[in-house]
């Protein structure tokens, strides 16, 4: 079994070429990604700004609920490394 969030179809013929899995064998199930219980919010952040900021309510949802908190996404891994170094 492979699972991806968000493959282009280039990046599904590179996933199956890596694997060896011929067309043939593969099975493609695919979901729309605008579900009722989604909420996508974007939010441009200044550089210079503080992370308080941006994130001063995930922040404080994150350490009242700890892992009971809504899953939240981040655009890049260095965001995520940022903001969970600060709570």
């Amino acid at each position: 079994m492979v699972l991806t969030a968000t493959a282009t179809q280039t990046s599904k013929q590179q996933i199956l070429q890596t694997l060896n899995l011929p067309l043939k064998d593969v099975v493609f199930i695919q979901e729309s990604p605008y579900r009722s219980n989604l909420v996508n919010l974007k939010q441009l952040l200044d550089n210079n700004d503080p992370l308080e900021k941006g994130f001063g309510g995930l922040i404080d949802d994150m350490l009242k609920k700890g892992k009971d908190t809504p899953r939240t996404l981040f655009q890049t891994r260095k965001q995520c490394s940022i903001f969970f170094s600060n709570v």
